[in-house]
């Protein structure tokens, strides 16, 4: 049984860029980064994944970067 575990951890604003982490199972983590990817896409706002993090109660933790 699945629990929805899916949370933003925290979104950080630099001066040229904004860093995001979030956590979930799998399938949430892929449906927001396709989201997140789709609205803040690579070519436009050099999107990327700075980690990607397994957790021990089988979320997965991740790290995203875009400029402003």
């Amino acid at each position: 049984m699945y629990i929805d575990k899916f949370k933003i951890n925290w979104t950080e604003y630099g001066k040229e860029s904004v860093t995001t982490s979030a956590t979930g199972y799998q399938y949430q983590i892929d449906s927001w980064k396709a989201g997140y990817f789709k609205k803040f896409s690579k070519a436009d706002f050099k999107t990327k994944i700075l980690a990607t993090i397994p957790n021990v109660d089988g979320t997965v933790t991740i790290t995203v970067s875009r400029e402003l």
